[in-house]
């Protein structure tokens, strides 16, 4: 059960005390690995909202699957997390799936989005995911900076040539723009649904500048906001293998793990191989899990120690909400 803590104001998370501090942020340096079990429900945000302020850089935060990082990120919301916080979901599991068995348009922008973030990450926040997403390839991101198009009011632009790009990048010219991942042109007028935007954008060019954007409804073509730039990703995930690469590809240099219930990501770390045709032995999938997770690590600068989980929850919240565990 969660514990009740006395603070003056709801949702905020009380401050470790100085040695416990200090613990955390050496457990949490570039590359730094932290594995808790027996935290449940809400408590896992808590815990990660914590053990991001005692990092250097994001905290990547990894659930089992799909329908716990949708609690974890209901609940980091529900704290008040805010846009501190970016997901990257998986896409090829049952959820992220549309009737036609084709990946879901907003799963793939939200997932285009926090690559793209990552990309340009600055300070501390949560990458909030789940293991079956972090065994999955993602467009490389030289694909990503190659076939993305960034637009700024105010600028020159050959309309001819970006309309191009866009069909390079993956997008759809249809008569009007209804769903995402559809382009759409009409003299001076450029409409586009990149993926990652929850509405189509509307560039106005005279001559060759760029007068406005702005995003609009396509259904009473009513305009909602003005922009003062768009990034405009790819229009899809689909790529040739030379083009893919591993979601750590993105991650900046400072970026620490959270790891949490380890049991339960074995578990689900020995389904998604089980799924793919790479069924192993019990104690052989033990030995794979456990490499993989410390090689990811080892990908950043800094190497760092696995947190002991007590102490992680006697800082943030004064008792034991965890126990201690090692790979």
């Amino acid at each position: 059960m969660m514990p009740t803590v006395a603070h003056k104001k709801i949702g905020t998370v009380p401050p470790p005390a100085a040695a416990d501090r200090a613990f955390l942020k050496k457990a949490l340096a570039p590359g730094g690995r932290g594995g808790v079990s027996a935290v449940e429900d809400a408590a896992r945000a808590w815990l990660a909202l914590a053990a991001s302020r005692a990092a250097a850089g994001p905290l990547v935060v990894v659930v089992e699957s799909s329908l716990a990082l949708e609690f974890l990120s209901q609940d980091l919301a529900a704290l008040g997390a805010g846009k501190s916080v970016a997901r990257l979901p998986a896409l090829n599991v049952e959820s992220s799936r549309t009737l036609t068995g084709q990946p879901a348009p907003d799963v793939s922008g939200e997932r285009l989005r926090t690559l793209q973030r990552c990309l340009g990450w600055k300070g501390r926040g949560i990458v909030a995911t789940c293991i079956q997403a972090l065994l999955e390839t993602v467009p490389s991101p030289e694909r990503m900076l190659r076939l993305g198009e960034r637009v700024v009011q105010g600028r020159e632009y050959d309309l001819d040539a970006l309309s191009e790009r866009l069909v390079a990048a993956g997008y759809g010219f249809e008569a009007e723009v209804l769903a995402k991942g559809q382009a759409s042109r009409r003299g001076g007028l450029l409409d586009v649904w990149p993926l990652t935007e929850a509405w189509p954008v509307r560039l106005e060019f005279f001559g060759d500048s760029l007068e406005s954007l702005r995003r609009f409804d396509p259904a009473e073509q009513r305009s909602r906001e003005n922009l003062k730039a768009l990034m405009i990703p790819p229009a899809n995930e689909d790529t040739t293998d030379e083009d893919r690469a591993d979601p750590t590809d993105y991650f900046p240099d400072n970026t620490s793990f959270l790891w949490i219930d380890p049991e339960a990501l074995l578990h689900h770390y020995a389904m998604s191989m089980e799924l793919a045709g790479r069924a192993s032995p019990t104690v052989v999938i033990e030995r794979e899990f456990a490499n993989w997770r410390l090689g990811m690590g080892r990908l950043f600068p800094g190497g760092g120690t696995w947190m002991r989980a007590d102490m992680m929850a006697r800082a943030i919240w004064g008792s034991s909400l965890a126990k201690a565990w090692r790979p």
